[in-house]
């Protein structure tokens, strides 16, 4: 889908697909299916082809799998659009200064300097791993960005409600700045 905004939808970095964009386009389960094979006996053949009354499990399944396929939603269940490096304004990183776009070498080394390395969750617990999870991170409360980011936010809060079918409005909270250097990873992992 184009769009006269410098983004451009892609898929998380972590999917090997595009996500299914409703309900409906989700993959099924399959139908429970029970039937007794034909059993012989030295005495007799006897063939039995009924079936088996269905599980409480299956019927569980059944309905969720019909409630779902009835979801009729007005949009997507997420959104993703790339900010074109031209269009970045810089951001003012405390004790580094204004950091402006595409980012220098010398600029990611202090950063890196004021940052720290970026946790992962499991459960209720926070870890470091660098196996898992290769990455620095800013709080907001070191960055400051000016008031000519304000524009591109509120489109961007705009453009996210409109695809994800909501009518209400959407803000958006700075959290953190994450740097991600040559070969720096996050594995994909289940919360």
């Amino acid at each position: 889908m184009a769009s006269d905004a410098p983004w451009g939808k892609r898929p998380h970095r972590h999917s090997r697909a595009p996500p299914p964009t409703t309900a409906r386009d989700a993959p099924t389960l399959p139908k429970p299916h029970t039937a007794f094979a034909p059993v012989a006996s030295s005495s007799s053949t006897a063939t039995m082809d009924a079936a088996a009354p269905p599980s409480p499990a299956s019927e569980v399944r059944d309905g969720l799998c019909k409630a779902l396929d009835s979801i009729k939603a007005a949009g997507s269940f997420a959104a993703f659009r790339e900010i074109s490096e031209t269009s970045v304004a810089p951001i003012f990183v405390h004790d580094v200064g204004l950091v402006g776009f595409p980012l220098q070498k010398s600029m990611t080394r202090a950063l890196i300097e004021k940052a720290r390395q970026a946790p992962y969750g499991k459960g209720n617990e926070t870890f470091v791993d660098t196996s898992v999870r290769n990455t620095w991170e800013l709080d907001a409360a070191q960055l400051d960005l000016g008031p000519q980011w304000a524009p591109a936010i509120d489109d961007a809060c705009k453009w996210v409600a409109q695809q994800l079918g909501i009518t209400a409005p959407v803000t958006a909270e700075l959290y953190k700045m994450l740097i991600y250097e040559e070969g720096a990873l996050f594995k994909a992992h289940t919360e």
